[in-house]
């Protein structure tokens, strides 16, 4: 990350890719309606004037921010999204793929913007949810939408061998479990002694969901394998 120390020598973006970075750490702390601008100003080592020069308000400082932390979490598995066709097979790599990016998240955030994201979500639930509530409807026309499609194609292909909850609401429930997960995990050690590894608790939360929307023993057997998903997740 650029430094505002050097700012004499830093572009345009760079100031305010700078500057993002200070605010991240302030608003995760404080939450939105907890900080002043002075405070933001300050954080940045800017004056306010310069910080309005860039951010035209308080409310643009925020969405900004969460323009970048989406752009971190989901911009390319997003296109790789769109271009899965609707199948069951569709269905396991998606569950798969958001358990591991939510679950692993945990490690992440520690080693570069400690908690910052995950603070600024659970800030943003217990305040007015406007942060995390746009984070979600992001998520919501990507990720979900796929999944209720891939959802009905599965039942097409009878490989739901009861019943099963909506499929929208089944994708929450898979987003909702990862979360949880994540949360224990984001202290070292851990908040929960779970007795296992990253790995083995992404593999027994992906079990977990696919049993639970109502997938068959068979169908997940057929499509589920942990190794063949890391490596096409972690593929360019």
């Amino acid at each position: 990350m650029p430094s505002l120390k050097t700012s004499a020598r830093l572009t345009t973006e760079q100031r305010r890719i700078a500057i993002l970075e200070a605010l991240r750490s302030v608003f995760a702390e404080k939450g939105f309606h907890g900080t002043t601008t002075k405070q933001l100003a300050e954080a940045a080592g800017v004056s306010e004037a310069l910080l309005f020069k860039h951010f035209p308000s308080k409310d643009a400082m925020y969405a900004a921010i969460q323009e970048a932390c989406w752009n971190e979490v989901a911009e390319r598995e997003l296109k790789r999204l769109a271009q899965l066709p609707p199948s069951t097979s569709s269905l396991v790599l998606l569950v798969y793929m958001l358990a591991n990016k939510i679950i692993s998240g945990a490690a992440v955030a520690r080693q570069t913007h400690p908690n910052q994201f995950e603070k600024l979500m659970l800030r943003s639930m217990l305040d007015d949810g406007v942060f995390a509530r746009g984070m979600l409807k992001r998520f919501d026309k990507g990720w979900l939408s796929k999944f209720e499609e891939c959802v009905k194609a599965a039942q097409k292909a009878g490989d739901f061998e009861r019943k099963t909850i909506p499929g929208r609401i089944a994708g929450w429930f898979v987003h909702d479990l990862s979360v949880m997960v994540m949360i224990q995990l984001l202290r070292d050690p851990p908040v929960a002694d779970y007795g296992a590894t990253r790995e083995e608790l992404i593999e027994y939360a992906v079990r977990f969901v696919l049993h639970g929307i109502g997938l068959s023993d068979q169908a997940i057997e057929r499509d589920f394998n942990p190794q063949a998903l890391a490596l096409f997740q972690a593929s360019p």
